[in-house]
Parts: C-alpha cells; structure tokens; sequence
C-alpha cells in the first residue's frame, strides 16, 4: 500500500544547524527506549483532509512517517482581517482545529482502536506570511489613513525595500507599515506506533529540519523554510484504545508526558465514528462513517 500514497524511502543524518547535543539527545532517548525510534518513510501530501487516512494505511511501527501538508490562503486580506476577531485569524483557527480533529480522532486514535496497538502524532504548525499586495495596501490607506504610511519609500531601509510594498499617496512614494498577511498554514507530521514516549526529541527533529531530500518528480519547493515562515507551536496527540491524550508547548523541551491532558474518547457504533470531548459520555458526537483502511 505505501508504494501508491507517494512515499520514499530517507532517513535524516545528523544536520549543523541542529548541533551535536540534539543529536545526543536523541541518541540517548533511542537507545534508553525513552522516546521513538528515526523515520524511515518521508511522505509528502499537500491534502490536509487526507492525511489521516495515511496515518491508518501505514505500518508505522516498522516505517515511522513524517508528512507535510498544507492550506493555501490566496485570499487579498485587509487590516481588519488581520485583527483578533478578523476573518483570517478565525480562518486560522479553523485550519488548526481542523488537523487537530483529524489527527486525534480519525487518525491515531482510530488506528489504536482497529489495531489494538498505542500510537501518535505530533504536529509542528507553522504559518508563511507574505507582503501585503498594492491592492490590499492601498486600501488600507484608503481606510485607515497615515497610520499604514509611517515612513517615505526613500527613509526605508534596503531590507524593507526589498520585502515590503509602496504605497504613492499624497503625491509621494511611502512603504507600507501595516502587518504581513497569511500565504499558508503548514502542518508538519510525523506519525509513529508504541506507548507514550518520555522523550520526543528525534520526532522534533525530525519534522523540524524540512525538506527531506525528495526525488526531483516530488515538488517540495513550497515547504522551504523562509524568513516569512514563523512557528506557532506543536500539537501531540497520543491515543491507547480509543482513548486521546493531548499536550500543546511552543518548545520542544516544553514536552512533559505527566503533562498531557484529556482529550476524549472514540467508539465506533454501527461503523460510524462517535466521539466523547473530554471522555464526557453525556455529549456524543458523531464523526459519520469511517474511513476506509
């Protein structure tokens, strides 16, 4: 099955920026049996809705995977979109509640529940902001006035020339100070089998030093990382028998398993997936038919 979902085999070797010490670490947590062992398939899906079908296709017990997917955002976005309570914000949202419902449910928790086996994924979610365009620039200005035009094209510096947007107002030429907007929302996964690690550092690795070295066939230009892409946090999920355990932390060594929280509980009922937030049996909800392995 694995041959047709895209996947190659890879396995990371040790990186300069990551440094000797977190590959040590790592070490040590493989060979203490502390935390899990290095991936062996890298899989590339840019489908943020299939992805957890993968998860349940793959043996990851004896192949370990690491997935990026991704939502394109190519909507023009003004200032207010941008603000708490803005349309892109409450999209924002929406893609993380989004992965984090595939992921747990009909992900993990749905392989541990069919294969009677613990398992889990960890998520690195990141955001690639872009200049705003003219068009969304200027309407700003157009709404908001000399607050989006603090500085004159020529009192920027060579940087904010480069990767910022002029704005001509007022017969002269200024730069735009107003924020970035959001060009994607990358979810970063690596999916694996076993109990709940004390250590999660080869799995943070792992999904930190993207891209993997893809044949030239897979385009995976669009997960460089650049200056515009900006880390907002992991999200794991582990799951034993239906039942999902949570923790969310900014940095790897935020990671404490005595931390995790309850996340809920699955069922399947007449072959329809049944979720319990919290492990609350009173409030079922029902995710529809499963999918098919």
């Amino acid at each position: 099955m694995a041959e047709s979902l895209n996947v190659i085999r890879g396995k990371r070797g040790p990186n300069k920026i990551s440094g000797y010490r977190t590959m040590r670490k790592a070490k040590d947590a493989i060979e203490g049996k502390k935390g899990i062992s290095p991936a062996k398939y890298i899989m590339c899906e840019t489908d943020l809705h299939e992805f957890n079908s993968n998860i349940l296709q793959v043996d990851t017990m004896e192949k370990g995977m690491v997935q990026a997917s991704y939502i394109e955002y190519s909507n023009i976005q003004s200032l207010r979109d941008c603000c708490e309570g803005g349309r892109s914000i409450e999209d924002l949202r929406s893609a993380l509640s989004s992965w984090c419902a595939y992921a747990s449910t009909q992900g993990t928790a749905l392989y541990s529940l069919r294969r009677n086996v613990p398992a889990g994924v960890i998520g690195k979610f990141d955001i690639e902001f872009r200049p705003a365009d003219p068009n969304e620039a200027r309407n700003d200005f157009e709404s908001y006035g000399e607050q989006v035009i603090l500085k004159t094209w020529k009192e920027a510096t060579e940087k904010e020339r480069k990767t910022g947007t002029m704005v001509c107002a007022l017969g002269e030429e200024f730069l735009y100070t107003g924020p970035p907007r959001m060009r994607k929302f990358i979810f970063t996964t690596r999916a694996f089998q076993g109990d709940l690690p004390e250590d999660l550092t080869q799995a943070i690795y792992e999904i930190d030093n993207q891209p993997f070295p893809y044949p030239a066939e897979v385009n995976f230009a669009n997960f460089v990382r650049s200056d515009m892409v900006q880390h907002q946090g992991y999200h794991f999920f582990h799951a034993n028998k239906g039942r999902i355990m949570y923790s969310a932390f900014l940095k790897p060594e935020d990671y404490d398993p005595k931390k995790m929280s309850m996340f809920g509980d699955i069922e399947i009922e007449d072959k329809r997936l049944i979720f319990y937030p919290n492990g609350d049996r009173g409030m079922p909800k029902d995710f529809g038919e499963l999918p098919i392995e």
